[in-house]
């Protein structure tokens, strides 16, 4: 039989089983942090949101994948020319549209190490400490939100309550409906806070979530304003056993011992999806590496700085709050400057704020989230606060 030749030798990267080559691995691997400290550096001087037209990137990029391998150099390079240009940059200082997608090295950290063990968690036995460590950080969340005992673990993996990553709010939203389908000669109740939940772990905030003892199911997102890096959201239930019921499936393949034993939790029959992350290592790493009481510190810094943006909007009079601030949110809009003809007067002030916004992302400030609201167009500057005048960080703000 003929030897096989390979066709170019850049291909012998590639010409073992081992794709991943433990120092080719160190050597990409710190090109590619290298170049993301550099993003991190340089983000608040992009355009934040994307000066693209549709269809840009087929026009940048070839017509089939290329045939033989590529550097991560030169990979890099075409990001840098042709995905760069199409971000919006969501971890910009700059932005204050839809939420926070507050990350954070831990949080990156946490999904580095997700990633590299690459994990496929659905049962226990697939990896013990995948299900293990996400049964035990819940129950710390749980507690720092003050959430009832009956949404923490009891230790028997098949009465009681406990708690379950999900990707999205979507995603706990639709387990929690399918349980609540098949429970359905049943009262079934659901809290969702997905943003504002976050600030909830700290006591003078927790009153928001009052009467939580009386629902079914509660839920948060981590990766809204808990510097957990995308995606992350929090489910609790008072009793898991109605989300295995509606949600489990045990073909051959997956019976073992450990799960017949009824002593494990099987977080396959927790979701819609089999597969599942390790991404309960994120949440982990944030929750070490900046303790309790610097999380607390970092959201009620956050509501300081939406107060303090709030003082500054009520000293210009051209601006009215359309609702009170909540949390780290100010909704604020632009007012008419001149008498309008009666009854035009919500058409006209959502134009003139429609163009403010539009002003705003020209002049490549901030991108503000519009909401058209029942009288006119307002305004978001949501939870790393900022707006007109004042941008702000995790840390400081800039005037």
């Amino acid at each position: 039989m003929e030897s096989y030749q390979l066709e170019d030798p850049l291909q012998s990267q590639f010409a073992s089983n081992n794709l991943i080559d433990p120092e080719e691995f160190r050597k990409q691997a710190h090109l590619v942090v290298d170049f993301l400290a550099h993003y991190y550096r340089d983000v608040a001087k992009y355009p934040v949101l994307s000066q693209v037209e549709p269809g840009y990137l087929r026009k940048c990029l070839p017509d089939s994948a290329p045939d033989n391998p590529e550097s991560i150099d030169a990979i890099l390079k075409d990001v840098v020319k042709d995905i760069i240009p199409g971000i919006t940059h969501w971890q910009s200082p700059n932005y204050f549209a839809y939420f926070p997608s507050s990350g954070s090295t831990a949080g990156f950290i946490g999904e580095m190490l997700s990633t590299g063990f690459n994990v496929v968690g659905f049962n226990w036995m697939s990896s013990p400490a995948a299900t293990e460590l996400e049964s035990i950080v819940m129950d710390w969340l749980g507690r720092m939100l003050s959430l009832p005992d009956s949404f923490m673990f009891s230790g028997n993996g098949t009465i009681g309550g406990g708690g379950v990553l999900q990707g999205t709010t979507c995603e706990a939203i639709l387990c929690t409906l399918v349980a609540a389908r098949d429970r359905a000669i049943e009262q079934v109740g659901k809290h969702d806070i997905a943003y504002a939940g976050s600030a909830c772990v700290c006591s003078e905030f927790r009153h928001f979530i009052d009467g939580v003892e009386d629902v079914n199911s509660f839920s948060m997102n981590a990766h809204k304003w808990f510097f957990t890096n995308l995606d992350c959201c929090c489910l609790w239930v008072r009793n898991h056993g109605a989300l295995v019921k509606s949600l489990s499936a045990n073909p051959e393949y997956l019976r073992n011992k450990a799960t017949e034993s009824k002593r494990v939790i099987d977080y396959k029959d927790w979701q819609i999806a089999l597969s599942r992350r390790f991404r309960v290592l994120k949440l982990w790493l944030v929750l070490c590496s900046y303790g309790v009481t610097k999380i607390r510190n970092f959201i009620r810094s956050h509501v300081r700085m939406a107060k303090h943006f709030e003082i500054l909007v009520a000293m210009d009079k051209r601006f009215e709050f359309v609702v009170p601030r909540k949390f780290a949110m100010v909704c604020f809009r632009l007012l008419l400057p001149a008498p309008v003809p009666v009854g035009a007067e919500e058409a006209c002030a959502a134009k003139l704020n429609q163009q403010l916004l539009e002003a705003v992302g020209k002049d490549i400030v901030a991108e503000l989230a519009a909401a058209l609201d029942r009288r006119s167009l307002d305004m978001r500057v949501a939870a790393l606060v900022g707006g007109l005048g004042v941008i702000t960080t995790l840390n400081q703000s800039i005037h």
